[in-house]
């Protein structure tokens, strides 16, 4: 994927969006604040003030949106307070007095921006002519020329920042439904914008079946569409949902694993993800036992700072696992996977290198498309392929999993899948996480190979974007950052025990679905474009406002 596109949406997302206190906190600090002001100022304006943050809930009401409940009202007026603070601030420290009026135009530049994001640009004004009233009641009559002046030009600023916002219709549509969803945690609005911005794309998801006389022993599912863009948004879930309709509907353990794709591979709702989800499942019930493949043992090379996982199979081609050793890289491109397909490689995203230097760029995205490349050369090896393989598999996941990992591990859980012959044996590792740390990664394969002979270990993570997990306010961490990896080894290791304990002969079977479904496609360069803008646009917005409020 080419430069930080996808980074910057990310880059914005974590820095900006937060949660906010439990409403019972609010409900204790903002009268508290209040209070605090009232005392410090001699004056009642900081509760006049509140009248402003309740319209915001009358408007609300009037326009049914249902966006601000209790907590999100405290929260709102807690912010306009606490904003309204800095040029008083200002003001004390540059002049050596409390000018109080000069928090009513910046308690209200929460509130304006509130009104042009959820109602109005009209009522954004009549927000700046209500702030007017009231300085204009609260000061001299010498003053009011300047104050008149002072809201002018804030109602300009507010003009261009409007203008620059709405200069792309759509997508602050969609700027507009990503806000309704942070604070309702309703998400309809938003994937009703996404789906008009999105494009209609042949995505392939396959799924390799282990059967023996009587049951299936395992299932490994290969979806090359992307968890994402933002948790409960589109595909975000779409890992934890294919474990659990397959675990259901098949009764066997099932891991899902990274086919190479990158976010322009994200589907545009979760419409669309029950809708390839239930594809799957009655492809995989349709052709279950009619394309046999024969599978030889993993193969690994090891080429520039990348490790290749070859798993091979006859008449079908290569399953080759894409590890990083560098930590420089995050998604695979899907334009690298169209490529390889060609020649039979289906190319897996381990997605376990994180590190703090994690990140897409055009020089990481050229090395490795560039290494990818030299896999037919050494693709051309002999195998000995085999009618039946011995393998065992166990999946764990429940509440008392997630909570002891600290939210760094998403529904679908840990899944282990031991592959065996008569010479060695290997073992994948796949967790239901949004990422893994490199050194946690590197710490479980050298205590495998070492502890259980394992000749290749390879660890994998879902990419799952559906939730933070337990923490609340974090954003997307790699499994590892804060679970300790005593922590970590210890689960893993009872599901590689028991996956051991479980082994039997099996014949290996593919099933491939390809269909047409709505994803966000090349609309992404779009929308991370429009959201660099707007942010810096609101930056500069609110120091205007701030700066304007100090006259």
């Amino acid at each position: 994927m080419t430069t930080t596109n996808i980074d910057i949406l990310i880059k914005y997302y974590k820095k900006y969006i937060f949660s906010l206190p439990e409403s019972k906190i609010l409900i204790i600090i903002r009268p508290l604040v209040l209070l605090l002001l009232v005392l410090v100022l001699q004056s009642p304006l900081p509760l006049i003030l509140v009248l402003l943050e309740l319209s915001v809930k009358i408007l609300d009401r009037i326009f049914r949106t249902n966006i601000f409940s209790l907590k999100r009202i405290l929260g709102l007026g807690l912010f306009s307070t606490l904003f309204s603070v800095i040029p008083l601030t200002i003001n004390y420290t540059l002049r050596g007095e409390l000018v109080e009026r000069c928090m009513i135009l910046s308690y209200t530049i929460p509130l304006t921006f509130v009104s042009i994001g959820f109602f109005s640009a009209p009522l954004t004004f009549l927000y700046l002519c209500t702030a007017l009233i009231l300085e204009l009641f609260w000061t001299p009559l010498n003053t009011h020329t300047l104050i008149i002046t002072k809201y002018l030009l804030s109602a300009l600023v507010l003009a261009a920042f409007y203008g620059k916002l709405t200069s792309n219709k759509p997508l602050f549509k969609m700027g507009r439904g990503f806000l309704t969803y942070w604070l309702t945690k309703h998400p309809e609005y938003f994937e009703e914008e996404l789906q008009r911005l999105s494009e209609e794309k042949e995505v392939t998801v396959r799924a390799l079946a282990f059967v023996d006389a009587h049951t299936t022993r395992a299932i490994v599912v290969i979806p090359h569409v992307h968890p994402g863009p933002f948790r409960e948004i589109g595909s975000s879930s779409l890992p934890s949902d294919l474990i659990s309709a397959f675990m259901k509907t098949f009764s066997c353990p099932t891991l899902v694993l990274h086919g190479a794709c990158d976010h322009r591979l994200d589907l545009a709702s979760r419409k669309e993800t029950r809708k390839l989800v239930n594809n799957m499942i009655l492809a995989v019930s349709k052709d279950f036992r009619k394309v046999p493949v024969k599978v030889a043992s993993v193969i690994p090379l090891h080429v520039n700072n990348l490790t290749f996982y070859v798993l091979p199979l006859k008449n079908f081609g290569n399953i080759v696992f894409v590890e990083d050793n560098s930590g420089e890289i995050d998604d695979i491109p899907y334009t690298l996977q169209e490529e390889m397909e060609k020649i039979g490689v289906v190319l897996i995203d381990c997605h376990s290198s994180f590190t703090q230097t994690t990140k897409h760029s055009i020089s990481d995205t050229v090395k490795l498309n560039d290494t990818v490349r030299s896999l037919p050369k050494i693709l051309k090896l002999k195998h000995y392929y085999k009618e039946t393989i011995v393998l065992g598999c166990f999946i764990r996941s429940d509440e008392t999993l997630l909570k002891e990992l600290l939210g760094e591990l998403c529904d679908g859980g840990i899944g282990a899948l031991v592959l065996c012959s008569e010479e060695k044996k290997d073992l994948i590792i796949v967790y239901d996480s949004n990422n893994v740390s490199l050194i946690l990664r590197k710490k479980l394969q050298n205590y495998f190979k070492e502890k259980y002979g394992f000749s290749n270990v390879i660890v994998c993570s879902t990419d799952n974007h559906k939730y933070t997990g337990y923490i609340k306010g974090r954003g997307y961490h790699p499994l590892g950052e804060e679970t300790p990896f005593e922590k970590v080894l210890k689960v893993t290791e009872d599901c590689v025990i028991k996956a051991l304990k479980n082994t039997g002969r099996a014949r290996a079977f593919l099933v491939e679905y390809r269909g047409k479904h709505k994803v966000i496609g090349k609309k992404l360069y779009e929308i991370s474009s429009y959201t660099r803008s707007a942010t810096r646009a609101s930056l500069l917005t609110l120091l205007a406002l701030l700066l304007t409020s100090l006259i």
